[in-house]
């Protein structure tokens, strides 16, 4: 039975420490430095594991567990239970590469509640955009996760806001994924997701969206376009990270320097379609009403 875990049986481990089992009170306790590398196991290769780990029959501490890989390092220190698998303690990530361009650097305290965890903190760095409190609210489930999100960019009015709940699901569970022979077995996730925006950015937004590292000439003109703005909205997202499909009954543009210029309208855009409808505004004294329909093909 135990040939479906044989990728992670293959994990050559290093380690020295002890462990008592008290058979009146059946207890356990053990303490143990660990090392181990990783090569194909997780979606990044090449994963060295370190720690130092104490605990008892029903939760362990690390202090820290740190994983390691030229994608970037991740080194927590807190608690686990058993029961749930749910950890609590500090976070923190360095330089690590999502894969888009961007790196990740952050210090993020994690708090283990009743069915949750709440995720917050006040350092959070994707490529060369910053945020502001961050806080995730995480609710786990068989085959994914149920969330909500509220952050702000870096340097913005505290009442100017982006929040977001929805779902991540990951077509199978957890202990499914986790017997797949390599990480490419892992599933490609669905996300589904309602977004309110008050008075963010789209330059920012853009910024995000394109990677987070540094601009082109080209992106640069479109994001200093864009930072002439900014944009209201409640707005419905869903994506399996191929393709993506957003739908938002009104959108509200105004202009940061210019209070004049403001526009509404409601926007659809799925793989094949754009809809631009009801759309109303100024722009510099001037009254504009219209609308846009587009078909999006393969190459453009």
């Amino acid at each position: 039975p135990l040939a479906r875990y044989e990728n992670w049986l293959r994990v050559p481990i290093t380690s020295s420490g002890h462990f008592t089992y008290r058979t009146r009170t059946r207890t356990l306790e053990y303490q143990a430095d660990v090392s181990a590398f990783m090569e194909d196991q997780l979606p990044i290769h090449e994963v060295t594991l370190s720690t130092s780990l104490r605990g008892t029959e029903k939760e362990a501490f690390f202090q820290p567990l740190r994983l390691s890989s030229t994608s970037g390092t991740a080194e927590f220190v807190g608690s686990v239970v058993f029961d749930t698998l749910y950890p609590s303690g500090l976070l923190s990530l360095a330089e690590v590469d999502t894969g888009g361009g961007d790196k990740i650097n952050a210090s993020l305290s994690i708090d283990r509640l009743k069915g949750h965890l709440d995720v917050h903190g006040s350092h959070l760095e994707v490529g060369e955009l910053g945020f502001d409190s961050f806080q995730l609210i995480l609710t786990p489930s068989a085959s994914g996760a149920f969330f909500t999100l509220s952050t702000s960019f870096a340097g913005s009015a505290p009442e100017d806001l982006l929040q977001a709940s929805g779902e991540v699901h990951l077509g199978r569970t957890l202990d499914q994924a986790v017997r797949g022979r390599t990480a490419a077995s892992l599933p490609t996730p669905t996300l589904n997701v309602t977004a309110t925006l008050k008075n963010v950015p789209p330059s920012k937004l853009y910024h995000l969206f394109v990677g987070a590292g540094r601009l082109s000439m080209e992106q640069q003109d479109v994001y200093n376009l864009l930072a002439r703005y900014s944009v209201s909205t409640e707005a419905d997202l869903s994506t399996d990270f191929t393709h993506l499909s957003i739908a938002a009954r009104s959108v509200t543009v105004k202009g940061t320097d210019e209070p004049d210029t403001t526009f509404r309208f409601g926007l659809a855009v799925d793989k094949s379609h754009l809809s631009l409808t009801g759309f109303n505004g100024t722009w510099k004294g001037i009254n504009i009403q219209g609308g846009f329909e587009g078909d999006l093909g393969e190459g453009g």
